[in-house]
C-alpha cells in the first residue's frame, strides 16, 4: 500500500510516475479525489445518500440574457456526470428511496438528449454509467457486489479483455 499526495501547486506530472507505487508492479492504482493525471480506466463517484428534499439536478439560470433555466448538477454531486461508476452509499434503509432517485437521475444523464446536451456537451461520453445504491459496509449487499464487479471488469488486465495473451 502506498500513498502519494499531489502538492497543491507546482504539480510535476512525472513525480507520481517515478514513485515505487508505479515503478514496482501494480495491478491497480486507486486515486482518491481529483484526478490530476487526466485519465483513468474507471472513474468512480461515491456519494452519501441525499438529505431530505435534496436532488441531483437543480434549476439555475445560467444565461441571464435569455433567462433560460437549465438543469445543472447540485454542488454536492459536482463531477458525478463524468463518472463511469456511481455508488450512492446508504447506511440504513430509510436512505434508500432518496438514493434510488439520484441513481435514476444519473442514468438519465446519458439517455435524455436535452440533459446530455445541457450538462455534458463536447466533454461527454455515451458510455453507459453503472449506478447503484449500496451499503458499502455490508459484504452481502447486492449493490456493493455489483459495484465491485464493475470495478474488477475495468481493472482486468488488457490481454484478458481483448482475448490475447501477453
Amino acid at each position: 500500500m502506498a500513498l502519494f499526495s499531489y502538492p497543491a501547486n507546482d504539480t510535476r506530472w512525472d513525480a507520481f510516475f517515478m514513485t515505487d507505487l508505479m515503478t514496482d508492479y501494480s495491478q491497480a492504482v486507486l486515486l482518491e479525489g481529483d484526478n490530476p493525471i487526466g485519465f483513468a480506466d474507471l472513474a468512480i463517484f461515491v456519494a452519501l445518500a441525499p438529505r431530505a428534499g435534496e436532488a441531483l439536478l437543480v434549476r439555475r439560470k445560467r444565461d441571464l440574457a435569455a433567462e433560460r433555466a437549465r438543469a445543472v448538477i447540485a454542488e454536492r454531486y459536482a463531477g458525478i456526470q463524468h463518472a463511469q461508476l456511481v455508488v450512492l452509499n446508504i447506511h440504513s434503509e430509510c436512505e434508500r428511496k432518496g438514493a434510488e432517485q439520484i441513481v435514476a437521475d444519473v442514468l438519465r444523464l446519458r439517455k435524455d438528449q436535452e440533459l446530455y446536451d445541457d450538462l455534458l456537451r463536447f466533454r461527454g461520453s455515451r458510455i453507459p454509467i453503472t449506478a447503484v445504491v449500496a451499503n458499502l459496509t455490508d459484504p452481502d449487499d447486492p449493490g456493493r457486489k455489483k459495484a465491485l464487479l464493475r470495478a474488477r471488469r475495468a481493472l482486468r488486465p488488457r490481454s484478458s479483455q481483448t482475448g490475447r495473451n501477453g
